[in-house]
């Protein structure tokens, strides 16, 4: 009852809203503009976007790009190195603290890694995959941009497996 008296409410709104759309379907369709995807590596948003580029595809629609947003480091740079901590008879607690945290981080970067891999896997070759790295600070200023810009890496993709979309 409640979902039919929300569209009889709304029925003006949806309508219109449907009308704006579709000269967007038919640019898109047309080829004048490009449907970028942005997810995270997390599971779950691996998933959404693999079901979201199904629904773009069965609409003669496609995605064009992804961007993983804030990826942790993989490979070398995680957990790569001694530490070196001041010797104040604290610093071999601290320091086996900082290298569980460390082999912790490491082993979820390779489970994002992993994922990254999977929607690769599950989308057609072509198609451009950037990482954007998680930084330790928000972007809101210009040098903060800088950095941000310097550390996206595109993915190195694999073919993907046949019959994917």
């Amino acid at each position: 009852a409640e979902i039919s008296e929300f569209i009889t409410l709304n029925m003006e709104s949806l309508d219109n809203l449907c009308r704006a759309a579709e000269p967007i379907r038919a640019e898109l369709l047309r080829g004048g503009a490009c449907i970028v995807q942005v997810t995270s590596p997390a599971p779950q948003a691996i998933d959404e976007s693999l079901l979201l580029h199904k629904k773009i595809a069965r609409q003669g629609l496609r995605s064009e790009a992804f961007i993983i947003n804030r990826v942790l480091p993989f490979g070398a740079d995680v957990g790569a190195g001694p530490l070196s901590l001041p010797g104040d008879g604290g610093g071999e607690a601290l320091r086996a603290k900082l290298e569980r945290n460390a082999r912790e981080m490491a082993a979820v970067a390779l489970r994002e890694h992993g994922e990254i891999q999977r929607l690769v896997d599950n989308t057609p070759l072509g198609r451009t995959y950037l990482r954007i790295p998680m930084l330790d600070e928000d972007v809101h200023d210009v040098p903060v941009l800088k950095k941000l810009l310097d550390e996206i890496t595109p993915v190195r993709t694999v073919p993907a497996r046949p019959g994917s979309l």
